[in-house]
């Protein structure tokens, strides 16, 4: 991110308000001779848009307790027994299930933990990733961006319409590249320049993940003219199937080959792979808050490092970030740590 943009987000969270904020949230279980477990005792936090926060603490902290509360999904006797969950500004520690089943998914979006538990066995990832875009009506030919994404991409190109975040489908790229080069030629961009123009299509033309006004904004910056580079975006990029959106999310979670991936099944992924593909599907309808529940698990360092820096890359575009943790290794991403013990939490770093 560059310090523009990191400016342009500061100014705009601090204008916007905090998308999540809870104050003095108490949380209890009940045991079976109907006395009360205190969980959570008066927890407050908040995350910006865009902000990434981290809470971290032992098993049993309280951590991931505070974190289903936000989303409706305690556990067995679990209850909200004081203080106030605001997403948005709008009270929903006391909303009912069916009003959290509104919110989850299209607002609010998961990263569980465990993803051979989480992971339907029997089915293949991109059934799954699919499930998630039916479930919540997505539009799968246009990208829905947050009011903080689109002020943001707004420093690059000017997007002046949801036609301009239509998705690039498999069937239109072979032609759209052949075109692309045609138009590098005519510009006069050759050589090098011309070589690296073309990888950089080639690596970021993704069918069901690049959009219309991402094709142009890389043609201009390749050199060539704003007209040319919008007809073409205009005439190729018209919208993506389902299979291309599912590939393109699971390519977005960095899987390579994900056309192929999407076909296989939850054993034939590696550990890493399987959490990528719990985020992919966390993020299928672009929630404005990403809760990630233990997303390291017990991943090794090199596969800790590309989850942290896909969830990094989520926060930069917009998204908010709350990661519940008890790993120290992942908190160097956050923007903010806050340190859960025995049911109190408090601040350990800004």
């Amino acid at each position: 991110m560059t310090d523009n943009t990191n400016a342009k987000m500061l100014a705009m969270q601090k204008e916007h308000g905090p998308l999540l904020e809870v104050k003095d949230l108490a949380i209890d279980f009940t045991t079976d001779t109907g006395k009360p477990v205190h969980a959570v005792r008066d927890a407050n936090f908040t995350v910006y848009p865009g902000q990434w926060v981290a809470i971290v603490g032992e098993s049993g902290s309280g951590k991931s307790t505070s974190a289903m509360a936000v989303l409706g999904l305690l556990p067995g006797t679990g209850h909200v027994v004081n203080g106030s969950i605001k997403l948005d500004g709008e009270e929903i520690a006391g909303a009912k299930q069916s009003e959290f089943d509104k919110l989850r998914g299209t607002r609010m979006g998961l990263v569980p933990q465990d993803p051979m538990s989480n992971l339907n066995p029997v089915w293949r990832i991109g059934t799954q990733v699919k499930e998630a875009l039916k479930a919540n009506n997505m539009d799968v030919d246009h990208e829905k961006r947050s009011a903080l994404a689109k002020a943001l991409a707004g420093d690059e190109v000017e997007v002046k319409g949801n036609d301009d975040e239509t998705f690039l489908g498999a069937k239109e790229l072979p032609e759209l590249m052949t075109e692309a080069k045609k138009a590098l030629t005519e510009a006069g961009v050759s050589g090098e320049a011309f070589d690296k123009a073309v990888a950089r299509f080639t690596n970021e033309w993704v069918p069901g993940s690049e959009t219309r006004w991402r094709v142009a904004d890389d043609l201009i910056k390749a050199g060539v003219a704003d007209d040319q580079a919008w007809y073409l975006a205009k005439k190729y990029v018209i919208g993506s199937t389902m299979d291309d959106r599912i590939a393109g999310l699971l390519s977005e979670a960095g899987l390579p080959d994900a056309a192929t991936r999407a076909r296989q099944f939850p054993h034939e992924f590696s550990g890493g792979m399987r959490q990528r593909a719990l985020i992919a599907i966390g993020l299928a309808c672009r929630p404005e808050l990403l809760i990630a529940d233990e997303p390291t698990g017990d991943l090794d360092q090199e596969s800790t490092d590309i989850v942290m820096r896909l969830l990094r890359d989520q926060a930069n575009n917009g998204t908010a970030i709350l990661m519940v943790t008890h790993d120290p290794d992942a908190l160097e991403y956050a923007d903010r740590v806050y340190r859960m013990d025995a049911g109190v939490l408090s601040i350990a770093s800004v």
